[in-house]
């Protein structure tokens, strides 16, 4: 790990780190930290790479710079570089910069600074090309065209790394401004303004067309709907195939062409989109001149160039025009109906036909004698077709009905290269990408590269893996919205117990103990038990269960107040019968015995007794 330092100026506010990865094949990871160790910003750069920082510092402040690579295994060279500089462009057209033809340096070096930049167009006729390149500024740039009062004519924007451009046609001695911005109003760096100045070398009419001569490349500008370029283009003694290719700015205007005969008649027109490219080929008779239209609805700069095309192509298999690994050659008919031979360089090579002009070719491959390897295949007109030599001393024989073309060969040993990798396999966090380069020939895999695996992303929220309980800890954790896989783990702390109120589990009696508890509300685990103590009986009021009779004992009871147990008992003697006085029931006679009685007065019990018949004489004599 590498650490360096430095304070800040009293009076410079707005600081840049660059940093530059020379070598290390690894990422180069650095921090800038404030003087109590706080991180203030953190990036990382990858081999051959640059990046930077750019930030409103403290006057007068300490700050730190950490460096370490991103692997232990790699080491290597890196950069590091510290600026600071005060904003110098002016925020107000009052006092705006004056600007003239060529390029002007500057830079945001300030929170939400705007810059100003004014010109004014000359006094003839001519053409002005804004552009705007943005260097290093980590955001999209923006410069805005506007008229002398500040109304917007056009605004040109330009990423990092990448250039803006804008032609239009200026008013005779009219003054314009430039206001530069930024997207984001807080990103610093520098960029580069530049205006062109040029005449209008197109004519107007056929009349005034400028002569476009085999070879010659020029640049102009349409300046809107009105206007209208003319070419001149002439065959010199010999008849010729002419190829006009016309590249559009990366501007919106769409680039309308046609070429038309001395008569003025339309022969063959096409179209050029903004950032593209596009191209025709003419036939020409020997002295003849055609003239090239070029319009557009929209303003625009364009580039249109001549090339001369020459029949390479031999008559037969001796003369054969052989075709090299990794050049592209430019062919073309001498006529309607001529026959072309194209040679492969050895056994096992390819060549790519393509049909550039606007005529279709067919194509055979033959072999040293004429004989037919290959049946005869039609590419049409924009398109190409590969054809590959499967033995020695093989041969293209090429026809059509005039025009250009295009062969480019490849061998086993000599692959024309793609200029980019193309990225086949896209990295992520749990597995390398995966970049090739092709042949363009052939299509053959070149070379390849492998990138490196991506970082995690995790998700925001929290995901929980297991719940806290009372006594263990739970868990939960952050996992990767790519792969899954957890990147995060945190513990969730126990909840502990939470007791409930006391609950009789055994209720007490007067003889036994009695048990209450206390419980977990959440798991139910015993947390608290006690004993309950009997209390005893608790004697209660006499209670009479039987009274005594007079022929029976009584009986009463002491019982408990709370579990009726009887406590106590005791018997009352029976009462006795207390009988009255004898009554007679039936009186007796001399020839029956009577009845007498006598009654209980308790009870209601009674006792009989006979009583004896009477005596002679009415019982006198009786008892």
């Amino acid at each position: 790990v590498d650490w360096f330092t430095f304070t800040t100026a009293e009076g410079s506010n707005y600081y840049r780190l660059d940093f530059k990865n020379n070598d290390l094949n690894a990422w180069m990871n650095y921090e800038l930290l404030d003087a109590d160790g706080l991180n203030v910003a953190k990036d990382d750069v990858y081999t051959g790479k640059s990046a930077y920082i750019s930030w409103k510092a403290v006057p007068g402040a300490q700050y730190y710079v950490k460096l370490y690579s991103g692997s232990e295994k790699e080491r290597g060279k890196y950069t590091v570089t510290l600026s600071h500089a005060a904003d110098n462009e002016p925020d107000t057209m009052e006092n705006a910069i004056v600007l003239t033809a060529g390029e002007k340096s500057a830079s945001f070096d300030g929170s939400k600074d705007t810059d100003y930049f004014t010109f004014t167009a000359g006094e003839d006729r001519a053409y002005y090309r804004l552009l705007i390149k943005n260097g290093t500024v980590d955001t999209t740039a923006y410069m805005e065209h506007q008229d002398a009062a500040g109304l917007k004519i056009k605004t040109i924007e330009a990423n990092k790394g990448k250039t803006g451009a804008y032609s239009f046609l200026a008013e005779k001695g009219a003054q314009y401004f430039l206001k530069l911005t930024r997207n984001d109003g807080n990103k610093l760096g520098d960029y580069v303004i530049t205006i062109e100045e040029y005449p209008d070398p197109m004519g107007d009419t056929a009349n005034d067309a400028l002569n476009l001569a085999a070879g010659e490349k020029v640049n102009s500008t349409i300046a809107g709907k009105e206007d209208i370029d003319f070419l001149a283009v002439t065959a010199e003694n010999e008849d010729a195939m002419v190829r006009l290719t016309i590249a559009n700015a990366p501007e919106n205007a769409q680039m309308n062409a046609a070429v038309l005969d001395a008569a003025g008649k339309e022969l063959t027109s096409w179209r050029t989109d903004a950032g593209k490219t596009s191209e025709t080929i003419v036939e020409m008779a020997a002295g003849t001149t055609y003239y090239v239209r070029i319009k557009s609805d929209k303003v625009g700069s364009y580039t249109i160039a001549r090339e001369d095309l020459k029949d390479l192509g031999g008559s037969d298999v001796a003369t054969a025009y052989a075709a090299q690994a990794g050049v592209m050659d430019e062919l073309a008919f001498e006529k309607k109906g001529d026959i072309d031979f194209v040679a492969f360089p050895e056994a096992g090579a390819s060549i790519l036909v393509i049909a550039s002009g606007e005529k279709n070719v067919n194509v055979a491959v033959i072999d040293e004698n004429g004989m037919t390897i290959q049946s005869e295949t039609r590419v049409y007109s924009g398109n190409s077709k590969l054809f590959t030599a499967d033995r020695k001393g093989a041969y293209l024989k090429l026809t059509g009905d005039g025009g250009a073309y295009r062969v480019q060969c490849c061998t086993e040993n000599h692959h024309v290269s793609s200029e980019y990798y193309v990225k086949v396999k896209a990295p992520s966090c749990s597995a390398e990408g995966l970049n090739e380069m092709y042949c363009v020939v052939c299509g053959a895999v070149v070379a390849s590269e492998t990138i490196e695996k991506t970082a995690h992303t995790p998700y925001d929220n929290w995901q929980v893996t297991k719940y806290a309980s009372c006594d263990d800890a739970g868990e939960e954790v952050k996992t990767c919205r790519q792969c899954g896989e957890i990147v995060e783990t945190q513990l969730i702390a126990a909840t502990g117990h939470q007791r409930t109120s006391w609950q009789i589990t055994l209720k007490d009696t007067c003889t036994e103990n009695g048990i209450q508890q206390r419980v977990c509300n959440d798991c139910g685990k015993l947390m608290e038990q006690e004993i309950i103590v009997a209390l005893g009986h608790v004697s209660g009021d006499w209670t009479v269960k039987k009274y005594p009779t007079c022929a029976e004992s009584g009986h009463q009871t002491r019982t408990c107040r709370v579990c009726n147990t009887v406590l106590e008992e005791q018997f009352a003697p029976a009462l006795g019968h207390q009988y009255g006085e004898w009554t007679v029931i039936k009186e007796p006679t001399s020839s029956a015995e009577g009845l007498q009685q006598k009654v209980c007065q308790n009870c209601g019990d009674t006792q009989e007794e006979i009583i004896e018949k009477k005596g002679f004489l009415g019982g006198i004599f009786g008892k």
